[in-house]
């Protein structure tokens, strides 16, 4: 059996051999159709080698993955089309772990296993353009509002890509907009730890309509209408909702007197539950949701204010599990509601929660120094609980400006979780986000960014301390070169403050503290190589109040991207 570094290195030469030369985009005539058209085809190639990432558990150490997407885009004149190739192939086999899907199942060797399929279709998407309509077939991202009621996209940072899968049109006649949209979600993940997604299949269907008025004011109406799972085929369907009814209207104003803005929204939600037995009859739930955002400028001082009220505000599907064992079933949100704190802040309930936010920030005299300072103060129900918790965020920095494209920004901040009832969870965060760029030439610089956190919990009078962080050093010479070093640490799984490299934990050895090195190379913007060697940390991240847990890696990763 070869070693790891033979297996690396067959990869890499594969990699290269396979892999078209790069050119830049292609543009071209028909003659036939007397129309100029475009092509730009983008490959992405990332291999993986996994080894022991000392999180306790074996069955995700140990083996290799080797994942190709091929892009393909097409433009002539007003008509696009797009074609997302993908396949994904596994190398080795980790040890299977009690209550887990056995990785092998995703692996080469195994018949009619996922990772087995050579080439599928990812995403599909076709266009045209019109001066006063669109119409989109295929997959597409889609969003109303501020995102209430409806947010299908794209998330790197959480490694999700669900699109909606059929037929989308927009529609002008002056001042009027309409948007009309319906398909099934077709999900699909970047991130390979989880292996495969399969699709829900839920249908969603929308109408979205808005005017200008006076040239002052917009005011809109939506309506989003979720089915989940139309066809019957999700073995996780008890768990959902039979359907989920949404409508809102939304105001805003962009310029108040030249120095103020104003949004508003409000959104009802009617869920029907999926009947548990056949014929049981299911009685209607009712939700809403009310968000208001301010900006106010006036000279040196800028003001931001935000409120908002949700209750019973959930549109989440499950992927399904498979008969078979096949997939891990994995949650997905169809609405990103704004969570008033900042993007990274692990909130565990943005549906049942009340509160606002106070942001101000000062420019004295124009300068280049920036002041900001915030408070935000919510009312949040416990999940398990009949009781709430009352939470509050405040955090102040300063931003400056210097040697012309040389910044440095320093943030802290102290969030508080209290439950109103005895024996909840009481949690103390204390945290720091800093970074800096100094220019060293035109082209050349150095640049430190990371984050600290200190965090304090308390259960039932049982203390809990934990330190987590992670920073980066780096240089880079624009636009041809970029390395870095990446120090991360978390004491999360020892429960104690003091940083070691190893924590014992039952006599295993847990990793608390990760060191790794990238470099990056861009040739042309038609070639880029990025290289990873390490030990990356996990845990838990959220973004815009969605959350997901990452296992640390260890091992290497290489990225080649090709354009032309």
């Amino acid at each position: 059996m070869r070693s790891c570094t033979q297996t690396l290195a067959a990869a890499l030469l594969a990699l290269l051999l396979l892999a078209p030369r790069a050119a830049p985009a292609l543009e071209l005539e028909l003659p036939w159709l007397d129309l100029p058209a475009a092509v730009d085809v983008t490959g992405l190639h990332v291999f993986e080698h996994h080894a022991d990432n000392l999180n306790g558990q074996d069955d995700d150490d140990g083996y290799q993955d080797l994942r190709n997407q091929l892009t393909l885009k097409l433009a002539i004149e007003r008509f696009r089309l797009s074609v997302r190739l993908e396949s994904v192939t596994f190398f080795g086999e980790p040890a299977r772990a009690a209550g887990r899907v056995p990785f092998s199942d995703h692996y080469v060797g195994e018949e009619d296993a996922p990772g087995n399929n050579p080439t599928f279709f990812g995403k599909v998407s076709a266009g045209y353009d019109a001066d006063a309509w669109r119409a989109e077939l295929g997959d597409f991202y889609a969003t109303f509002g501020r995102g209430l009621a409806l947010r299908v996209h794209k998330s790197d940072p959480l490694g999700e890509d669900t699109t909606i899968l059929g037929a989308k049109g927009w529609f002008t006649a002056g001042p009027v907009e309409v948007t009309a949209l319906s398909g099934l979600t077709n999900a699909s993940s970047p991130d390979l730890y989880e292996k495969t997604v399969a699709d829900p299949w839920d249908l969603v269907s929308g109408l979205s309509a808005s005017a200008r008025i006076a040239d002052l004011v917009d005011v809109g109406a939506h309506g989003v209408w979720y089915l989940f799972d139309p066809a019957g085929l999700n073995d996780q369907a008890s768990m959902l909702p039979d359907h989920t009814v949404l409508a809102g209207l939304r105001v805003e104003v962009p310029s108040l007197l030249e120095v103020a803005s104003l949004y508003l929204e409000g959104d009802w939600l009617g869920s029907l539950p999926h009947p548990i037995v056949e014929g049981q009859e299911t009685e209607w739930s009712h939700g809403y949701a009310l968000y208001a955002h301010g900006h106010v400028a006036l000279g040196d001082v800028s003001l931001d204010l935000e409120a908002k009220s949700y209750r019973g505000l959930d549109v989440t599907t499950r992927t399904p599990g498979g008969d078979d064992g096949q997939y891990n079933s994995a949650q997905l949100s169809y609405i990103r509601p704004p969570t008033l704190e900042p993007e990274d802040m692990e909130v565990e309930n943005n549906h049942d929660v009340s509160g606002g936010r106070l942001e101000l920030s000062y420019r004295p005299n124009s300068w280049d120094t920036l002041l900001l300072a915030s408070y935000t103060g919510l009312w949040s129900k416990d999940y398990g609980s009949a009781g709430h918790r009352y939470i509050y965020n405040l955090r102040g920095g300063v931003e400056q400006d210097f040697l012309g494209s040389g910044r440095a920004r320093v943030l802290v901040g102290l969030r508080e979780e209290t439950p109103d009832y005895a024996g909840g969870l009481h949690q103390h965060l204390l945290y720091t986000t800093a970074s800096v760029k100094i220019p060293l030439t035109e082209r050349h610089s150095l640049e430190l960014h990371g984050t600290h956190w200190k965090r304090h919990k308390r259960w039932a009078d049982e203390p809990h301390d934990s330190i987590q962080g992670e920073w980066v050093l780096g240089y880079a010479w624009s636009p041809w070169l970029a390395a870095s070093l990446i120090f991360g640490y978390d004491t999360e799984p020892s429960g104690e403050t003091e940083l070691e490299i190893f924590a014992d934990r039952g006599g295993e050895p847990i990793r608390q503290a990760f060191l790794a090195g990238s470099l990056t190379l861009n040739l042309w913007s038609t070639a880029v190589i990025r290289v990873l060697g390490g030990q990356m940390r996990g845990g838990l991240k959220c973004i815009e109040g969605v959350c997901k847990v990452f296992p640390p890696f260890a091992g290497v990763r290489t990225d080649v991207t090709l354009r032309f």
